[in-house]
């Protein structure tokens, strides 16, 4: 599992020093846009290789040995990407993405990515609700739990969506520089933050 990420250098909206715990299961990072969600995901999934300061920005501590299977919906699409380049096999896949919706498609590779494609022991997601119905959200968090939390696995997801948020006790908050904090809490105060623009 990934243990943590500490940042060696200033990189992006991080500080120098600055360091994010993960745990055990699932991991559900929250916060606003630039809060650093979908870059604290990158700086796990990239290869520093081709960014200016190299492996220099960050430090990872996870097991040794341990491989992840990612998956952005932004830049995973079939119908933009090389679908040999993409995080499941294409055969079902391939042919939503030609006949079926934007969501349908999405839809189609979380399916793929809960069943037995899936074995490697980190599971790191951004925004797996981009383009889903309610149902479909409700149907992978489920899936998350039988397919990988109960199966000893680490997930790691960026995510907006209030039911995701809610599927677990404790989210990772970047508003506040990556501390774990009382998820319910996070939406009360969410809740209470923009009771105005809800009530409209």
């Amino acid at each position: 599992m990934t243990h943590d990420v500490e940042f060696l250098c200033k990189w992006r909206c991080f500080k120098k020093g600055q360091k994010i715990a993960f745990r055990k299961g699932a991991n559900i990072l929250v916060g606003d846009q630039g809060s650093g969600k979908s870059s604290l995901l990158y700086a796990i999934t990239c290869d520093p290789s081709g960014l200016d300061g190299g492996d220099e920005f960050r430090k990872l501590s996870f097991d040794k040995g341990d491989r992840f299977r990612a998956f952005d919906s932004e830049k995973d699409n079939p119908r933009t990407k090389d679908p040999n380049l993409l995080p499941v096999s294409m055969f079902a896949v391939g042919i939503v993405s030609r006949f079926g919706s934007h969501g349908e498609t999405l839809r189609e590779i979380h399916l793929c990515m809960e069943k037995k494609e899936v074995t490697e022991p980190i599971i790191i997601v951004d925004e797996p609700e981009s383009g889903l119905a309610i149902p479909t959200v409700l149907r992978l968090i489920k899936a998350w739990s039988k397919h990988f939390i109960k199966k000893d696995k680490q997930l790691l997801i960026a995510t907006h969506h209030p039911y995701i948020i809610a599927s677990v006790d404790e989210v990772i908050d970047m508003d506040k520089g990556g501390i774990w904090r009382s998820s319910q809490e996070y939406l009360r105060q969410f809740e209470k933050k923009h009771r105005t623009n809800l009530e409209r």
